[in-house]
Order: structure tokens, then C-alpha cells, then sequence
């Protein structure tokens, strides 16, 4: 049976420029449940308003369940800044304040989680472990992308304009404990190196060096390991067309199936001809 595609859009309130990412497979009666009041309780308060609504991508429901996570720290949508009332991609979602009724966590919880990251010096997989999370949703609460209603001590997630050649050095861009927490982001599989460059502001080849070892090397974590060739088949092109048919990029294609969006590319396109 083929898998329904989902869909990922953005409702933006013309009036206050609040803005709410989600996710569906019935784009029409989304939309209807949205704008009438029947679907986030957020949106609801602030009707009757003019809002706009844009699909930013579409195509199976892990991938854009997994994109709704990151789309949503990236546009800081998160209440009070925006509609969302928890971080995204999961199920049941993971709240974001104690008063709701999906709520995991406690403020109290949300205090000693950032404190014990600051104090500590504590992983993410540590304070993931203890109060039964994950990785990324612990990740969001120690930065203020998530719970940011509540105090104790915010972490910054990036500084521009510096070298990285290691973590003694004065100008080095990332502490130890950043270094670990970015390779263990991005061993989890849900986040690409394009997005932790975003969200540390800091280029790409910065992080590609930080995840091979080749900058950092007296840092632990998990090391990326190199890029095995995959060697294209039939079964493969029929693969690669079938996810394109989906909605999904040459990049998204690439990282699925271990191949460059290039090499994506020029096989869609001899098939065609």
C-alpha cells in the first residue's frame, strides 16, 4: 500500500505576524479546522483575523514529521513568540507548558534541567535518560527554544566569526560540551548538517569538520564516519523517482539514499529521456 503523503505548512496572522508550523494529510480539512476555531486552541483566540496559508513542503510522514521539529525551532514559533504549544514530530507531542494536558514535564523540571546543564556540565543523553525525553526535546529546553516562559539559565547556541580549531584555543568557536552535543544531535539522524549550521551560525564546513574529527580531535562524541560509494541500480532510479514524485528535493533524495543531490539529479533526469 502506498503511504500518503503528508504535508507541512505555515499559518501566518497578518495582523501580529504570529506564525504556526504543522503537520497533515488533508490539507482541506486542516485548513477548515484551523480557521474556524476547531483546531489550535492559539489560533482560535485571535479570530476572527486575516491569516495567510503556505505548504513549505510535502512527502512521507516520517521525513516531514521529523522536518516539522526543526522547521519550528528555526522559526521560533513556539508560544508566546508563536501559535505552537510544543516542539513538533512526535506523538503524543511533547509539551511545552505544565498547564497543558500532554504536559511531561513540570517548571520545576524544566529549572533543574537547565541548571544541572549549566552546573554540571551534564549531557543532553544524561538529562534525556533521567527525565524520560529525548535528546532533541532536552536540546530545545536547555537553548529557550521550547518551555521559554520559564527562567533559569538559557544557553547560547552559537557565536559567529571565530575559528575552531580546538577547544583550548581562546577563539575557539565551540566549549567541549557543545562539541558533544552537536555530534550526538547529529548521530540521532534527525537534523542535517545544514540545519546545525543555521542554528549555531556558523558555516557548514565548520560542522562537517566538528562531526569527522577533523576539528576538535581531543573532544569525544560520535565521529561521522566517511561516505561509503553507493553504486546505483534500477531498483535504486525507480527509488529515486518514486521519493521525487513525493515532493522531496534532490538533498532530501541524497541524504535517504547516501547519494550527492548531484548524483540524484542526473539519474532522474537520464530516466526521463
Amino acid at each position: 500500500m502506498k503511504e500518503k503523503i503528508h504535508y507541512l505548512y505555515k499559518i501566518t496572522n497578518i495582523d501580529n505576524g504570529k506564525v504556526y508550523i504543522g503537520v497533515t494529510s488533508d490539507i482541506k480539512d486542516r485548513k477548515y479546522r484551523h480557521l474556524s476555531g476547531k483546531g489550535n486552541k492559539e489560533i482560535a483566540k485571535d479570530l476572527p483575523g486575516e491569516f495567510t496559508w503556505k505548504i513549505l513542503e510535502e512527502g512521507e510522514e516520517h521525513y516531514i514529521y521529523n522536518r516539522e521539529v526543526l522547521v519550528i525551532a528555526e522559526l521560533n514559533t513556539l508560544i508566546p513568540n508563536g501559535y505552537n504549544v510544543h516542539i513538533g514530530g512526535s506523538r503524543p507531542p511533547i509539551s511545552i507548558g505544565e498547564e497543558h494536558n500532554s504536559a511531561k514535564l513540570t517548571e520545576k523540571d524544566v529549572l533543574d534541567i537547565r541548571t544541572l546543564y549549566d552546573t554540571e556540565k551534564v549531557s543532553t543523553n544524561y538529562l534525556a535518560k533521567k527525565f524520560s525525553m529525548s535528546p532533541h526535546a532536552i536540546w530545545s529546553i536547555i537553548v529557550g527554544k521550547s518551555w521559554s516562559h520559564v527562567g533559569g539559565p538559557i544557553q547560547s547556541i552559537g557565536l559567529a566569526n571565530r575559528n575552531n580549531s580546538g577547544v583550548n584555543n581562546t577563539e575557539a568557536l565551540f566549549s567541549a560540551v557543545e562539541v558533544i552535543e552537536i555530534r550526538e544531535l547529529y548521530a540521532e539522524g534527525n537534523i542535517t548538517q545544514n540545519h546545525i549550521s543555521k542554528i549555531y551560525k556558523v558555516s557548514r564546513a565548520a560542522i562537517t569538520n566538528l562531526l569527522n574529527g577533523k576539528t576538535y580531535k581531543d573532544v569525544s562524541g560520535p565521529i561521522k564516519k566517511s561516505r561509503n560509494r553507493t553504486i546505483v541500480t534500477k531498483e535504486l532510479i525507480v527509488k529515486m523517482k518514486g521519493l521525487r514524485d513525493k515532493g522531496l528535493t534532490y538533498k532530501n533524495i541524497g541524504e535517504i539514499i547516501n547519494c550527492s543531490p548531484k548524483t540524484v539529479s542526473k539519474y532522474i533526469q537520464l530516466s526521463q529521456k
